[in-house]
């Protein structure tokens, strides 16, 4: 059975959530840096003291002290913070919904393991662990995202079936007031403090001009 080692510094909330997260199936250590006093010239600033020590601790297991860094892991955060504008400090690219965060978040990581060449093994990491033989672009990655989707079932259209039939029925007249009516609604918005039309009011329309003629839409039309 492989087992893991883990490094985080001396935040506190690391004890519950890896205790909650492995229990004691992990190899567990935390490195807390001690730190200087701050000049003057530095007070202020957007920055820790100077670092002028680390303490290791052993937490869970037997970790292998020479392996204990925080190193591989800032070196993660700093390259996301990099690539994301969304994980930026102190700036207001910021993620307004937490599920945009979360979708901007799978994004990035599939780019940084499926399609981006590094430099120091010279092929995307998901080739160097032997899950891609090529290098795969967003084109793959949308297509095997749509293979991978449930498919959709189909309505039934019994009710738009319905409507044309009734449509069908009713007299020319009555068809072309409610046509009249939606066009004179769609040109003639209410706005803001306009007041509203009085109810009382009719649509006027200049039945000469119309010549109904028979047809598959118009039965029993007489011209």
């Amino acid at each position: 059975m492989t087992r893991i080692q883990l490094t985080s510094d001396g935040h506190r909330a690391y004890l519950e959530a890896i205790e909650g997260a492995f229990g004691a199936d992990i190899d567990y250590a935390m490195l807390n840096k001690i730190y200087g006093a701050s000049p003057e010239s530095a007070k202020g600033r957007y920055s820790p003291a100077e670092c002028i020590g680390c303490r290791k601790e052993r937490i869970e297991g037997n970790p292998n002290m020479a392996h204990v860094s925080t190193s591989y892991a800032e070196r993660a955060n700093l390259t996301t913070r990099m690539h994301n504008r969304r994980f930026t400090r102190l700036t207001k690219c910021v993620s307004k919904k937490f599920e945009n965060h979360a979708h901007m978040v799978a994004i990035y990581a599939v780019w940084y393991n499926w399609v981006r060449i590094h430099k120091t093994l010279r092929v995307t990491p998901a080739m160097a662990a032997g899950l891609s033989e090529t290098v795969m672009d967003w084109t793959d990655i949308v297509e095997a995202m749509v293979a991978d989707a449930p498919a959709k079932k189909r309505g039934h259209y019994k009710k738009a079936d319905d409507e044309i039939s009734k449509l069908r029925h009713y007299p020319p007249q009555r068809r072309i007031s409610d046509a009249v009516g939606r066009i004179d609604k769609r040109s003639n918005p209410r706005r803001r403090g306009a007041a509203p039309a009085p109810r009382s009011a009719k649509v006027t329309i200049n039945r000469s001009l119309i010549t109904p003629t028979p047809g598959p839409f118009l039965p029993g039309c007489r011209s």
